[in-house]
């Protein structure tokens, strides 16, 4: 098996090995990247690399995995930080040998450029990989538990917004002249929890970056001309899709009844097998002192907007910890998907993340994930 950075000429076969091996579960979905792998790649950090595992005797694609950087806040301050993502082996190549070279490949990509901490998520329903990960085997990563992201996918709702908040507050759609404000808000309260990015005017404003995503699509909480809450409609389908591979069968057998009480019920159309969930994330979600009738407000009001777009839900991320879960869950029913998160390290990074502040709530971007 050969290892090595991907490159323009792998980049039809990376989408291929997406496309082909779905995830299992009630939905069975492929996460693809059409139609091109390394659109979508990009947005999660200004440094990314993906290693391929090529089969020589036939060049098939066997695997692939991915690792990228950015900045984000560790203990308050702005640092480095790798993630972790894209895993994927084909099911004909399964066994030591991809994942032991795809481990050493990646670990010589740290190596040159060493990243004390890496993050990554592993669905919580996914047992058999947790285990594999969790267990200190010679020339993998160590993978630590840090707390748990729950993704939320809410339906757009039909019924008019319903005011939450003092008069004093208001919800307006941002402008590009707002970005720095933006930025200044998402510093501030990202400041405050573990893992969260780091996001400039720049960035916000970067069409490679933040591919797809405009000064429009954010909506801001004023107090007094002041920004005090914020939070962006992030369509990436143009780059981005979850493709309906499967149902299991009592998901199957109900699926033309809950399809037919859809536009009058608040719960979202199923797609036919072989088509693409119609979705946006909900990001950049930040409310000045964790105030979740700020952020409650900001949903609603995105809710309503995404409402004619032809969307069956949009999704969020909050980690199980975040004060303003819970609220949000009560108001808006989501269903929820559990992912672990884990602070992976390889052994020169163990003495920074036992200095880890553990009273330090994790806060992940979805939309980058």
């Amino acid at each position: 098996m050969e290892f090595d950075l991907a490159t323009a000429r792998d980049e039809a076969l990376l989408r291929r090995l997406l496309r082909d091996n779905p995830m299992p579960g009630a939905i069975s979905l492929t996460f693809e990247r059409e139609p091109n792998f390394f659109l979508a790649a990009v947005i999660e950090g200004d440094l990314h690399q993906t290693v391929v595992a090529t089969d020589p005797a036939s060049g098939h694609v066997a695997g692939l995995a991915s690792r990228s950087a950015r900045d984000a806040f560790v203990d308050g301050e702005p640092t480095r930080l790798g993630y972790l993502s894209q895993a994927r082996v084909d099911p004909a190549y399964r066994g030591k040998t991809v994942l032991a070279g795809g481990w050493a490949r990646i670990r010589a990509l740290h190596e040159a450029d060493p990243l004390s901490l890496y993050v990554t998520t592993i669905i919580a329903d996914n047992a058999v990989v947790r285990r594999i990960l969790e267990k200190d085997r010679p020339g993998k990563p160590c993978y630590r538990p840090r707390g748990e992201l729950h993704t939320l996918a809410l339906v757009p709702r039909r019924r008019s917004v319903r005011s939450l908040l003092p008069g004093e507050i208001e919800i307006r759609r941002a402008s590009a002249d707002m970005l720095a404000d933006i930025a200044q808000c998402l510093q501030r309260n990202y400041r405050r929890y573990q893992l969260a990015p780091v996001w400039t005017a720049e960035d916000l404003a970067d069409p490679v970056r933040c591919r797809g995503l405009h000064p429009s699509d954010f909506l801001v909480a004023l107090r007094a001309a002041r920004i005090v809450g914020c939070l962006a409609i992030w369509d990436q389908q143009a780059f981005k899709q979850s493709v309906v591979r499967g149902y299991a069968r009592p998901l199957r057998l109900a699926r033309p009844l809950l399809n037919a009480v859809s536009h009058i019920a608040p719960v979202p159309r199923l797609p036919a097998i072989g088509e693409a969930i119609p979705h946006a994330y909900l990001t950049h979600a930040a409310s000045d002192d964790d105030d979740p009738l700020v952020l409650i407000r900001l949903v609603e009001s995105a809710l309503h907007q995404v409402r004619g777009r032809g969307l069956s839900y949009v999704t969020m991320g909050l980690c199980s910890a975040n004060p303003m879960l819970a609220p949000v869950r009560r108001r808006f029913h989501p269903i929820v998907y559990r992912s672990i998160v884990y602070v992976v390290y390889w052994p020169d990074g163990e003495e920074r993340v036992t200095r880890l502040s553990a009273g330090r709530i994790p806060h992940l971007e979805v939309g980058v994930l």
